[in-house]
């Protein structure tokens, strides 16, 4: 779009916060001997990206991010503040600090940190995706991704109740419930994890065989005429106990087309879990025949109903706990997952996270995939050299990926070395046709 509208006139310029006023001299931290002239009043610094003001996309005049010598004045300022006002100075800082990532690469990042158990890392991110979602959205968030990485059920329970608060959630809840969520220990982690996934992998390369490897998208993949035979599956898997074909089940309903929408079929999906569970249905003549943890199972079962009950949604990785867990899977309740220490961090109120300040942290390689653009744009060029086994990634990191070959990694090397701080190269693969497999998994 034509860039038209007149630029905003001098002291038409609004601080985000009362006490950022300050006119100061600031020195480049890459070329030693230059200096910015920062005027926070206008909203201005004499580097090339310090425009109070730049041209949405969208059309028209808007504010601009802070470049890195405006945050350092606002960091300087904020130092000299005591009480609420320093409190609300930081907030605005927080916010400031957030909008200059490109949200899908911040949360991303997000992930990732919790991912990797970095929780100071993690809680950084969060105020970027507070940034353009709110502490709310960052509690949803990881409610969102909870069974995807643990299967910690106390904190999926503690997750829902700060939803439940929505925007009234309190930072220094969210910020305790980033470092609980970071330091969970994660699936891979957990004994028999590795079979489980090779029983998930299993289900997915039976519907690959005769659906295709399009099953890898998210939804609406297989044509509803087969819906019959997939749910006979699902069940004969569970009468038999056969993990492969209750995974073959599970996983080709969830890509089928429904015509009430796929919402509604994921409710499907979790009435016949719960005829699984109570011997009702389909299953009242021939019951569940694997060994399970009723407890366990009834548990996860609550908290995915109380999800739906309260915000009527049921997401994929709910569905895949339900299931696992009415195969066998078994963590008792998260209750011996934690070291007391972390529990308290949901019942205390340590100091709130302050993010280091003036300091603007890049966005980690391993946080550009195949869910950004940017990450898209390294996997074109990189992925057929550096993705292979006992290859040495330099351009990529696809450890802690989230599709299934960054999972499978995981697995496998939890397995062999129990940490994932290795070269990617030094994991051996195996099963023979688990790389190949997760490869045409990427979606």
């Amino acid at each position: 779009m034509t860039n038209t509208a007149t630029y905003p006139k001098a002291g038409e310029y609004e601080p985000p916060h009362l006490s950022f006023t300050r006119h100061a001299e600031v020195g480049s931290t890459s070329n030693p001997g230059v200096y910015y002239d920062v005027d926070l009043s206008e909203g201005t610094c004499t580097c090339k990206y310090g425009g109070a003001y730049r041209w949405s996309d969208r059309g028209g005049w808007v504010k601009n991010n802070w470049c890195s010598h405006k945050m350092r004045v606002a960091a300087s300022i904020i130092e000299d503040l005591t009480g609420a006002e320093k409190y609300n100075a930081q907030s605005a800082y927080n916010r400031l600090l957030g909008e200059r990532y490109i949200i899908w690469e911040s949360v991303s990042a997000f992930h990732k940190e919790l991912r990797r158990g970095d929780y100071a890392a993690a809680q950084y991110w969060a105020l970027s995706v507070a940034a353009h979602r709110g502490m709310h959205g960052v509690v949803r968030y990881m409610l969102n991704i909870l069974f995807e990485e643990s299967r910690d059920l106390d904190l999926y329970a503690h997750l829902l109740l700060l939803s439940e608060k929505g925007r009234t959630v309190e930072y220094k809840d969210v910020m305790n419930t980033v470092r609980y969520f970071a330091e969970t220990p994660k699936k891979w982690m957990l004994d028999g994890r590795l079979q489980i996934f090779l029983n998930e992998m299993g289900g997915y390369r039976r519907l690959a065989d005769k659906y295709s490897y399009a099953i890898a998208k998210g939804k609406d993949i297989i044509d509803s005429q087969a819906f019959d035979v997939l749910r006979a599956e699902f069940v004969e898997g569970y009468q038999t106990a056969h993990p492969v074909r209750a995974q073959t089940g599970v996983k080709g309903l969830f890509k089928s087309q429904h015509v009430r929408g796929h919402d509604a079929l994921k409710v499907v999906i979790f009435n016949l879990l719960t005829d699984c569970l109570n011997g009702d249905g389909p299953f009242k003549s021939c019951t569940n025949k694997f060994t399970y943890d009723k407890a366990y199972a009834r548990r996860v079962h609550s908290l995915v109903y109380r999800r739906f009950a309260t915000f009527h949604e049921i997401g994929y990785h709910e569905l895949n706990a339900l299931a696992d867990a009415l195969a066998g899977e078994s963590y008792p309740s998260g209750d011996n997952t934690l070291p007391l220490t972390r529990k308290r961090l949901i019942r205390v109120s340590p100091a709130s996270y302050t993010p280091p300040p003036g300091r603007i942290i890049q966005i980690p390689l391993y946080a550009l995939d195949n869910h950004n653009y940017r990450g898209k744009a390294l996997m074109s060029r990189w992925a057929s050299t550096e993705l292979q086994p006992g290859a040495k990634q330099n351009h990529i990191d696809f450890r802690w990926c989230g599709a299934y070959q960054g999972v499978a990694w995981r697995c496998l090397a939890w397995n062999q070395y129990k940490t994932c701080e290795i070269p990617w190269g030094m994991v051996k693969w195996y099963p023979s046709w688990l790389w190949q497999h997760t490869t045409n998994m990427f979606y």
